[in-house]
């Protein structure tokens, strides 16, 4: 069988060569890889729910719900949900009613173009959380906080204060009465009562008290006593109060 015969090479034949440095662009992607695996280090260990959405919008221009696009293993833990039960799912699809709930703060974050914080809770997980949520082109990323330790403390103290002011309230209304009661024995008294300061200022004073020596309260409140005992009877009066103590708490005289 005959075979093909080729041509003799020409001593006029060429071919040329092109030789481009990628040093920079490999160094770049290099670069860009380490970015990417120190993010992924940080964003999988951080203690605080992240969270990445992309905007879903309707025909006409607006925002109508937002699609997961990554989360964190604090969020995934904090939502009892794996990867392949979040990632690509729209806020519906993960927490039933979620548009409807924070679609006016999404819209607020997007209209403003700037970040937003707020507190919410969230009654499926029983969660309190401090959200901080930053618009970036047609994503936003969320941080959550757990508050919900320091909230249930809250309300432990709320209701221990409560309980306090009622106790308090309590015992305010037993010694009212009590103060009652003695104020209206002490008035029932025929005999002298009076109440006076350290210096004998008196401070509160029957109504024989009065009738004795023939002034009202408001004469006596706010006065020493010692001006309406005879002047031959103050000395013995000033003995038998200095001799008064916690041992010594009752003197008699006439």
């Amino acid at each position: 069988r005959p075979q093909p015969r080729l041509p003799a090479p020409s001593a006029a034949a060429r071919f040329h060569t092109s030789l481009v440095d990628i040093t920079a662009r490999k160094q770049s992607e290099e670069a860009l890889r380490e970015s990417e695996a120190k993010y992924r280090i940080l964003f999988e260990n951080m203690a605080e729910q992240v969270h990445f959405w992309q905007l879903i919008r309707d025909e006409a221009g607006r925002i109508k719900t937002w699609r997961l696009v990554d989360a964190n293993q604090a969020t995934l833990k904090s939502w009892g949900r794996t990867r392949g039960e979040t990632i690509g799912r729209t806020a519906d699809e993960i927490f039933p009613g979620a548009t409807r709930r924070f679609l006016p703060i999404v819209r607020r974050i997007f209209r403003e173009a700037w970040p937003h914080s707020w507190e919410m809770y969230l009654p499926d997980l029983g969660q309190h959380l401090r959200m901080t949520s930053v618009p970036i082109g047609e994503h936003f990323i969320s941080t959550g906080v757990d508050l919900t330790e320091y909230r249930r403390m809250e309300e432990e103290l709320r209701q221990h204060r409560d309980q306090l002011e009622a106790l308090v309230n309590e015992r305010t209304a037993e010694l009212r009465e009590s103060e009652e009661r003695y104020r209206s024995l002490v008035e029932m008294q025929t005999e002298l009562v009076c109440r006076f300061k350290p210096d004998g200022t008196l401070t509160f004073v029957n109504e024989a008290y009065c009738s004795c020596f023939g002034r009202t309260r408001d004469q006596l409140l706010g006065h020493r006593f010692a001006p309406l005992i005879p002047p031959e009877d103050r000395a013995l009066v000033q003995r038998q109060l200095d001799a008064l103590s916690p041992a010594r708490p009752l003197a008699t005289g006439e």
